[in-house]
């Protein structure tokens, strides 16, 4: 029965919360109904379980093992959800690149995915590299995937040296951008 209604608890939940954030609800990266769920359950197995006593000290002491209780359980489904999130963006890692550019290029970045005419960058120390070209089209044979990037960026001189592009943040729309250079994919 505790389940049942922890269900309905949790639906009638995610409903309000749609109701006032409506499709930014799933702006979550962690399946919230189904946490949500889980949490209402254990919170009202500890109620039932403390609340069932008899007599008068008995009920002094359930009331105070559930006003002491329910923080404790608040704070473990807060660390709970916490770690499932970290738990998530750690199997959502893609794969590290490294884009490396001419130093006199500026323009446009277009880096084509699935290709079976691309190449197929290569790895060098655990990071794939992508040597962008003059034109600033890159045709690759790897597909596009989608989750938490490690991208470096480096501008290449005649000799080789990497100088490393600092990317600028823009707070106004929430995009990163690198100087004088316009990323597509």
């Amino acid at each position: 029965m505790i389940f049942f209604v922890s269900v309905a608890i949790s639906y009638a939940w995610v409903y309000g919360v749609y109701f006032f954030l409506g499709p930014w609800i799933n702006a979550f990266s962690i399946p919230v109904f189904l946490l949500w769920i889980i949490g209402v359950f254990f919170q009202l197995l500890f109620i039932d379980k403390f609340i069932r006593t008899e007599g008068k000290e008995a009920i002094f002491i359930g009331v105070l093992k559930l006003i002491l209780g329910f923080p404790i359980v608040l704070v473990l489904s807060v660390v709970s959800i916490f770690a499932l999130s970290l738990f998530n963006s750690y199997l959502s890692r893609l794969e590290p690149k490294t884009f490396l550019m001419d130093e006199i290029f500026a323009g446009r970045v277009r880096v084509i995915y699935g290709e079976e005419c691309g190449i197929n960058p290569p790895i060098e120390n655990g990071r794939r590299i992508f040597q962008i070209p003059e034109n600033g089209i890159l045709i690759i044979q790897p597909e596009f995937e989608d989750g938490i990037i490690d991208h470096e960026y480096y501008f290449v001189d005649n000799d080789g040296e990497k100088t490393n592009i600092a990317e600028y943040e823009n707070y106004s729309d929430g995009t990163k951008t690198i100087p004088g250079v316009v990323w597509e994919v």
